[in-house]
């Protein structure tokens, strides 16, 4: 998405952490103190510190805590100097994370957009990771700060129209789908072609996306 606004025409910084995801260690190069600046074609990739996730539930919730507190002390000052005229959270889980945004626009006095791929707190309650309640009710009066926040709230899903609504105004929602950029390609492997021709000759259901209980998917059968 970055990459692609560049090309539009428009100036891109990215505020962002340091790469730890899948492996859950910090990539080679990479370390978890001192802010770091580097390009992506046109793009600036500025990250900031904050903890790896590593391989438990906990090193995966100070690794989110740490990048909003990170991002929320640091991230005005790491971006001082700089004419910004929009924010653009691309809202993937925890939503939470957007709210150093919050923060950013109004510091800046500038719009702030936010693009929700996965609904929160209602991702909590459906996994069964989090039960306490009063833990969910601080998560949803967060998430309801941050929506109201917000100056437009796109969703990737007709669906999330109705959930998000509970937390923010309906004017201020758009749907907006994920884009996909088209790739064709001549070579085709033999396998692929097997299968290709395989499904062609019989009745077949193909499911693509995530499996997982988060999907809907944890009770398949």
């Amino acid at each position: 998405m970055a990459v692609l606004l560049s090309g539009m025409g428009h100036d891109v910084t990215v505020l962002t952490g340091k790469p730890n995801y899948p492996q859950g260690t910090f990539y080679d190069g990479y370390h978890g103190g001192g802010i770091s600046r580097e390009h992506l074609g046109d793009v600036l990739v500025v990250r900031i510190p904050m903890m790896a996730r590593g391989y438990s539930r906990i090193g995966l919730a100070l690794n989110y805590l740490s990048f909003i507190l990170s991002a929320s002390l640091l991230g005005p000052w790491a971006l001082r100097g700089q004419k910004v005229d929009i924010v653009f959270v691309y809202g993937i889980s925890p939503l939470l994370q957007a709210l150093p945004a919050v923060l950013l626009a109004k510091l800046r006095r500038i719009p702030l957009v936010v693009w929700v791929q996965d609904l929160w707190p209602d991702s909590l309650t459906a996994t069964g990771h989090v039960r306490n309640r009063m833990i969910l009710r601080v998560v949803s009066a967060l998430v309801r700060l941050i929506y109201r926040s917000s100056d437009r709230i796109l969703v990737q899903s007709r669906a999330f129209i109705e959930p998000v609504a509970k937390y923010a105004e309906v004017e201020k929602i758009h749907y907006y789908p994920n884009p996909y950029l088209e790739k064709r390609s001549t070579q085709v492997s033999e396998k692929v072609a097997r299968l290709a021709s395989d499904i062609g000759q019989q009745f077949s259901v193909v499911f693509a996306g995530n499996l997982g209980t988060g999907s809907g998917a944890g009770h398949h059968r």
